[in-house]
């Protein structure tokens, strides 16, 4: 059960971490064509499921070092 916390925690923190990165990064498109604030708020959590496929195996490590500490 800790493991499981633990990597559920680090996922999290890795997805948000990733979120506002994302976010920063779209700033500098802002007020080009019709891209709007609106629409780089909604652009980032569209990105969320790629990016829980490519940081799961990261977070299960880091929550397995973390559970079994």
């Amino acid at each position: 059960r800790a493991v499981l916390e633990a990597s559920l925690i680090a996922l999290l923190v890795l997805l948000g971490m990733q979120s506002f990165i994302e976010f920063i990064g779209e700033l500098s498109d802002i007020g080009t064509r019709n891209y709007g604030v609106l629409q780089a708020l909604m652009y980032v959590p569209l990105q969320l499921p790629g990016d829980l496929y490519q940081f799961f195996p990261i977070a299960a490590l880091v929550g397995v070092v973390m559970g079994l500490g």
